[in-house]
């Protein structure tokens, strides 16, 4: 159950500087709404990621700050104060909380099990390195714990992420660096546990082209072992399982989805004709689903082979709103921008504007994930998919929304650019996206 502060003291209709503060004892009645919750967090956020704050706004910031502490609060995405404050890299923020509640800074976040330096991963620049040196100078068992430690909830569900993995994929080549350059002092940073998927650090920063890849020890499970391992790991996963029915269910699942990665479409809904499986349903150690199957790469298939696999999914019933139950927790339409198959993307994009209209699509679009608060169109920024940015756009995506770490697609866009001119590999993002995204932005 998520908890909200009940003394909240301001909700903001104007910037930060401006709003007025109520005090205490004019709050009557029962909790606030969740609207005036949102509102409340919308405004501590917004101070958080600013910097040269007037003093009567940082004096405001810290009045509010501390009611969160003191409540244990946590907003409606589950990031309680600290998680903020280390995602937009605010040290002086994390070292006021310490002092307050030291506690606040150990815990995990209730779905998808990161810890406050997962988030220190996600901060852009080197802000994240600072709170990394900052928390290993001050804390350093805590931090090394921290480091190490996979993000997986109470349930064991998340995506296995350490710290290390989180900066890699969040393309955090400063942290990457510190983390780096502290286990070369030493320090016993974990470079070898895989995310669940089996991908490790050194797998994504290949993929992604980034420049630490070299950097990174070559401790993932091999490529040409991982269909294996996965196999391996959902056999571990099923022997766990004591309830008959249960076990039953989750087998014939996780065939389902491996019939769906195979290709073998026509097996796999046969599956659901008989029965055995929901086609809207979570299965595996990873509880994925048919959509966030069939859209990711597997089996050498083609972006053609993809789409009409995806349309087929589909036409079954299958529905893009349902998030998978563990790794990233996003729906079902996420995979396909992610991984650049567009064909799929429209394919799902026409199904929800038929089903649930125009809202219901730009409500699924603009959906933010509960690891990072990016969205599909900021994570196919991150991945440089132009094709799949304009279609989102295109569709209603809104490039202004941010992540936990305050990063919007413009700066993504930013981020190719530079990339793209350090690394001849990279083609850079095309003029008329970035036109596309300026126009929405500045309309």
């Amino acid at each position: 159950m998520k908890k909200y502060a009940l003394c909240l003291l301001f909700a903001l209709a104007v910037s930060p500087s401006d709003a007025e503060l109520k005090p205490a004892s004019n709050i009557t009645g029962p909790a606030r709404s969740q609207m005036e919750a949102d509102k409340q967090w919308s405004s501590v956020i917004e101070m958080l990621g600013k910097e040269n704050l007037s003093k009567v706004a940082y004096e405001k910031m810290i009045a509010l700050v501390d009611q969160l502490v003191d409540a244990e609060a946590n907003d409606a995405d589950g990031l309680n104060v600290a998680m903020h404050a280390s995602a937009l890299g605010n040290l002086a923020m994390l070292e006021h909380i310490d002092l307050r509640s030291h506690s606040l800074l150990l815990q995990k976040h209730p779905r998808t099990g990161l810890n406050v330096l997962h988030f220190a991963g996600q901060a852009k620049g080197n802000k994240g390195s600072a709170i990394i040196n900052w928390f290993f100078k001050k804390y350093p068992s805590e931090a090394l714990n921290l480091v190490n430690t996979r993000a997986l909830n109470s349930n064991g569900k998340g995506n296995g992420h350490t710290v290390v993995m989180e900066a890699v994929f969040t393309k955090r080549i400063d942290t990457v660096n510190t983390l780096l350059a502290l286990a070369s002092n030493g320090i016993q940073i974990d470079f070898s546990t895989p995310a669940i998927t089996g991908w490790g650090p050194k797998t994504i920063a290949e993929r992604e082209k980034l420049s630490v890849a070299a950097l990174l020890p070559d401790c993932d499970v091999p490529a040409d072992k991982r269909v294996a391992w996965g196999i391996e790991q959902d056999r571990i996963y099923l022997e766990a399982i004591s309830d008959k029915e249960l076990y039953e269910t989750e087998k014939n699942g996780i065939l389902f989805l491996k019939l769906l990665s195979e290709g073998k479409v026509s097996e796999s809904l046969q599956m659901v004709a008989d029965s055995k499986v929901s086609i809207n349903g979570r299965y595996g150690r990873m509880q994925g689903t048919a959509l966030g199957t069939v859209t990711t790469p597997s089996s050498n298939r083609t972006a053609e082979e993809v789409a009409q696999q995806t349309k087929l999914v589909l036409e079954a019933g299958a529905d893009p709103r349902v998030a998978e139950g563990s790794l990233m927790f996003v729906h079902g339409a996420f995979r396909s921008a992610v991984f650049g198959f567009t064909g799929a993307l429209k394919h799902i994009m026409d199904k929800v504007e038929k089903d649930h209209g125009k809202n219901g699509l730009v409500n699924l679009l603009n959906t933010s994930g509960p690891e990072n608060g990016v969205t599909m169109g900021l994570d196919a920024a991150w991945r440089r998919r132009a094709d799949v940015l304009k279609l989102w756009l295109d569709r209603g995506g809104n490039p202004s929304i941010t992540s936990f770490a305050g990063e919007n697609i413009l700066e993504a866009i930013e981020e190719w650019q530079t990339e793209s001119k350090n690394n001849t590999a990279i083609t850079p993002p095309p003029q008329d996206l970035i036109d596309q995204i300026q126009k929405k932005l500045f309309k």
